[in-house]
């Protein structure tokens, strides 16, 4: 009995954190997405992270230890050098 508990747990915790991670985190994404769409405007590669705080931890994450440029450099090596991209800092899309 403690054992169908334990995996029945595990399955909760498994499916909370891909639909955390799936779903939620593509939500500013998709909104963003469509509120420029209407204007037909191109976005440039880039994610926009969680919901309300966009990309703020990874940016707080390296700014802390010290290495700046490597928020950038993970940036680059996920959409390549085109030199503008669309991220979510401080409340507001850049």
């Amino acid at each position: 009995m403690k054992f169908q508990w334990f995996w029945m747990s595990a399955a909760t915790l498994l499916a909370c954190y891909i639909f955390v991670n799936k779903v939620l985190r593509n939500l500013n994404d998709w909104y963003y997405d469509l509120k420029l769409r209407k204007r037909q405007y191109p976005l440039p590669p880039g994610d926009m992270g969680w919901p309300l705080i966009g990309n703020l931890w990874p940016f707080f994450k390296y700014f802390s230890s010290g290495r700046r440029d490597m928020f950038i450099n993970n940036i680059f090596l996920r959409y390549g050098r085109t030199g503008i991209y669309k991220t979510h800092l401080y409340g507001s899309p850049s």
